[in-house]
């Protein structure tokens, strides 16, 4: 071989040597740039990445024999460009101490739902508000408020129907508009009526009773009232929250029953039930058993009833005289008053005086106690 050609291709190989050096410490630099350093705990520097890329380039394009692309020019190799997994450092939100409050970050999804998400001060935890989150809340106060109106609706209605039921069959309030049952009753006593006391076994002589008119005893004007007023006077009066209209109802004390024979007066001035005077307590003291004679025997069916304040009340004695309809039929009694509960300084139970007829024996000549 000639001299020449072996110092060339010397010179040959190391050129082709010297490439492969450089590709290889471009290899190396690129991978270096691929790597976080461990002990550093930051992530890759962009810029120096590109510091690298360019010098590599510098060194391929010398060993070639040729000049390094300017920065006008075009370049051939792009340098390695940032993984996606780390954003660069400009773009990560800085850390907070102490409680602060990271910045909040507005995004938008594809289902156009609007979200603001922020990192709970010195946890690391992401909590998020959305749009359907509030809707969602409104909705739930929204169902709330309707339970808790539903709610009220169903204690009034259970209110009104224990009403209906306790006026219908067990207790109804009534209230005084005179003095025909002074001193029992004052004006203006309203006062409780057992409903379930109605049947004439159950009513007993010397009772009190509310009883509906059996016709002529009431001759009460009508009142002018707003009819909106007295639709709901009357709402209230039929579940028995209001007391009855007494307009349409009378008080008084049984005196005598069906096939009693009642007459006034006897020689000492008192009224006799079958023959047996009566020691009337319930009268007010100098209050004449009766200003006028009657002398009746009671249908049977019926009721004779009198005032406890006698000069002063048309009861039995007087629509007998007067119309001749003083008897009233039991099945017009609405019940015993037994218990008043206003004014508070009147409320107390109404005296029992029942026993003021223990020794009237029935129509067949058998006392039966006030029966």
């Amino acid at each position: 071989m000639p001299e020449g050609t072996g110092s060339a291709m010397s010179s040959q190989a190391d050129e082709e040597m010297s490439e492969d050096q450089v590709v290889r410490r471009r290899v190396e630099t690129a991978e270096d740039s691929d790597t976080l350093d461990p002990s550093a705990g930051a992530e890759p520097d962009a810029s120096a990445d590109a510091e690298h890329a360019s010098s590599a380039d510098a060194e391929l394009a010398s060993s070639a024999g040729a000049e390094p692309a300017s920065s006008d020019g075009e370049v051939t190799e792009e340098p390695p460009s940032i993984p996606p997994s780390f954003p660069p450092r400009s773009a990560r939100p800085p850390h907070v101490e102490g409680g602060e409050t990271e910045p909040k970050v507005v995004t938008s999804s594809a289902s156009g739902t609007s979200s603001v998400a922020s990192s709970g001060a010195g946890t690391g935890s992401a909590s998020f508000v959305t749009v359907n989150d509030a809707e969602s809340k409104d909705a739930e106060e929204t169902q709330s408020w309707q339970r808790t109106l539903l709610e009220i609706v169903a204690v009034v209605a259970s209110v009104l129907l224990v009403s209906v039921v306790i006026k219908t069959f067990f207790v109804q309030a009534f209230s005084v508009p005179s003095g025909s049952m002074e001193t029992t009753l004052q004006p203006g006593d309203k006062f409780f009526v057992n409903r379930m006391v109605k049947s004439e076994d159950e009513i007993r002589r010397g009772d009190v009773v509310v009883f509906v008119d059996p016709g002529g005893w009431l001759t009460i004007p009508a009142e002018q009232k707003n009819p909106v007023a007295e639709v709901g006077q009357k709402i209230l009066q039929g579940v028995g929250i209001l007391p009855a209209d007494t307009g349409h109802y009378l008080v008084k004390r049984v005196i005598g029953k069906g096939g009693d024979h009642v007459e006034c007066c006897t020689a000492e001035g008192r009224i006799s039930v079958n023959g047996v005077p009566i020691d009337e307590p319930y009268l007010a003291p100098g209050i004449s058993p009766s200003l006028e004679a009657f002398d009746v025997t009671v249908p049977r069916g019926n009721l004779w009833l009198m005032g406890d304040n006698r000069s002063n009340s048309k009861d039995s004695r007087w629509h007998q005289r007067e119309t001749g309809n003083g008897f009233v039929p039991v099945d017009n009694v609405a019940g015993r008053a037994f218990i008043i509960f206003y004014p508070f300084d009147r409320v107390g139970k109404i005296t029992d005086n029942t026993a003021a007829f223990a020794n009237v024996p029935d129509p067949g000549g058998v006392a039966v106690g006030g029966q």
